[in-house]
């Protein structure tokens, strides 16, 4: 209903909706195709797909549900591609491995003191604490 009535008052030109990929799973599947009428009876052509975070990438496997509406008004013959990931992926030692060591939380720290990036320092670990 927001976005019918966003559409109406704006005539928005597309939307992006992002949600968890069970939602076009047997148990949802019937409230998904609800939800799929809902957003054309907004005003929008409607295409839907399951990418993965992992192909673009983002060293993490993230299944997600995409859904794009272009403005059937707007846009009434352009058709919407999903793009294809790259093929390759990255772990998350790819991704942090040849960080170089954090700086230890002290009380003088300052973000100007951290040698590689203002946020790369860490709290001292309990158990180096304990031998202190």
């Amino acid at each position: 209903d927001l976005l019918a009535a966003a559409n109406k008052k704006y005539k928005l030109h597309f939307f992006v909706f992002e949600n968890v990929v069970g939602l076009t799973g047997p148990k949802h599947f019937v409230r998904f195709k609800k939800i799929l009428k809902r957003l054309r009876l907004a005003g929008f052509n409607v295409y839907w797909s399951e990418l993965n975070a992992s192909d673009f990438l983002v060293p993490q496997r993230r299944r997600r549900l995409f859904i794009v509406g272009l403005n059937s008004d707007l846009y009434p013959s352009v058709e919407f591609e999903f793009p294809v990931g790259v093929g390759a992926r990255r772990t998350v030692f790819d991704a942090i491995a040849n960080l170089p060591e954090p700086q230890f939380y002290d009380r003088s720290l300052t973000p100007e003191t951290i040698p590689y990036h203002p946020n790369h320092w860490t709290m001292v670990p309990i158990e180096t604490r304990a031998i202190e």
